[in-house]
């Protein structure tokens, strides 16, 4: 795997207590798995930027055959990871940042990263709270970890 020291290092972030890092740490972590599964599926670096499900979904498209699997359990692991990464775009839409413009907006499962700048309720932004709750952050912490068990279960990513 090429990004194997990154992707342990970012692994030490996923056992914090802090869930904006934890949570970050595990998007970058299932980044870094897609893009090096993709690499070697594809034989070039996959242009997905950070879009974590257009990179599920060109890792397991839907024409591709699973002629000697088909009684395995890969398919409905496949299937639980894509549903898992459109739970995914609707946890991060729920959770707010600070834009390039300096007002609020969602966080878009194409551009994660953005959630550097997370707008927290418990935070002052010009006299208003922001508005992400520990709720919302709870619900895409849980998908991510659900995501990452998807890949360990397919031998995409090491469970270390």
């Amino acid at each position: 795997m090429a990004h194997k020291h990154n992707i342990k290092a970012f692994q030490v972030g996923t056992k914090t207590s802090e869930k904006l890092l934890k949570l970050y740490s595990s998007l970058v972590v299932i980044e870094l798995t897609i893009k090096d599964n993709l690499r070697q599926k594809q034989g070039t670096w996959p242009g997905i930027r950070h879009d974590i499900k257009r990179g599920i979904d060109d890792l397991f498209p839907d024409s591709d055959p699973l002629p000697d699997r088909i009684f395995s359990p890969q398919p409905a692991i496949i299937n639980q990871l894509k549903a898992d990464t459109g739970k995914l775009e609707t946890d991060l839409r729920s959770l707010y940042c600070t834009g390039a413009s300096g007002l609020s907006q969602e966080v878009r499962i194409t551009s994660y990263p953005d959630i550097r700048y997370l707008r927290h309720n418990s935070d002052d932004h010009n006299e208003h709270s922001g508005e992400t709750t520990e709720e919302s952050l709870d619900n895409a912490l849980a998908t991510v970890q659900s995501i990452i068990s998807g890949l360990i279960k397919l031998s995409l990513l090491s469970g270390e």
